[in-house]
């Protein structure tokens, strides 16, 4: 609140006007006896018949609405000038900020988590990472151009880990067959945006509003990453038997996870010898 407040320059003392919308005439009414006529920019002509014959007379000539219908706010928004525009831009930020500092302290454990699950570092080196990241150095040495094919090949093997973790996290209720959360979606993507940062050399900017749920967190979150490609990639190569080995055994060791009516039958199995039990 302080925020908006600055960022409109509202001074203490100034009233707030309550204008409930009618569908047909717009804004009509003003709820309250006074407003401070000399605190707000413009962005409606109030007049002195809009004011209910029940309050004093006054005219109101600086009122601003801070929330109105979308095509109301789009087609005034292009009538404002620079300098209004700008401060309806600082309004939002104000409005969302506090929202996404709230978010962060809700979802930040269970983020720490996940990158600790994806990133740590492996007792046992997936091989099919391992051949993925051989296939990018081979790649590299022929299409890096004019830069380094260590970096062409370290900027593809991150791209690679932050798009396919990002596409799982995004897709859960597709993939476990689970109801879809308004509130879950937007953790969800907020953890996206984070590991697709973690996947770049680009340094964040804190003013930067869709970087405040993970800002403080970035470091750590990039240095996990890289050191998880770093152990994978100095791993010897891999035999095209051992790796059709491994390929095969987690197949078999996640045949039917993610099936629905697998997971039924698994119940079933549990459940069946106990089901005098379960009915009493």
């Amino acid at each position: 609140m302080i925020n908006t407040m600055k960022s409109f320059g509202i001074r203490n003392g100034s009233h707030v006007a309550l204008i409930p919308k009618n569908y047909g005439d717009e804004y009509q009414t003003l709820d309250l006896k006074e407003v401070s006529s000399e605190t707000y920019e413009s962005l409606q002509y109030v007049t002195v018949e809009m004011i209910p014959e029940s309050q004093p007379s006054q005219p109101v000539l600086n009122a601003i609405h801070l929330k109105g219908g979308e095509e109301e706010l789009t087609r005034k928004r292009g009538n404002l000038p620079d300098h209004m525009n700008k401060m309806k831009a600082n309004l939002d930020r104000n409005l969302a900020i506090p929202h996404m500092l709230t978010m962060k302290a809700s979802i930040s454990p269970y983020v720490d988590g996940i990158f600790e699950v994806m990133f740590k570092k492996p007792a046992k080196i997936p091989l099919p990472v391992k051949h993925l990241f051989d296939t990018f150095d081979e790649l590299a040495m022929k299409y890096a151009g004019g830069g380094l094919p260590e970096d062409c090949a370290d900027k593809w093997k991150k791209n690679c880990l932050s798009n396919f973790w990002s596409s799982v996290l995004t897709n859960l209720p597709s993939m476990f067959e689970m109801p879809r959360s308004e509130t879950a979606d937007r953790c969800v993507i907020a953890l996206a945006g984070a590991l697709n940062d973690a996947a770049t050399t680009n340094t964040l900017r804190q003013a930067e509003s869709d970087h405040l749920p993970y800002y403080n967190e970035h470091p750590l979150q990039r240095k996990m990453m890289t050191d998880y490609c770093t152990q994978v990639t100095s791993q010897p190569k891999v035999r095209p038997g051992k790796l059709n080995k491994a390929c095969s055994s987690i197949s078999k060791e996640f045949k039917g996870q993610f099936s629905h009516l697998s997971n039924l039958l698994h119940l079933y199995n549990l459940t069946k010898n106990d089901m005098e039990g379960l009915l009493k």
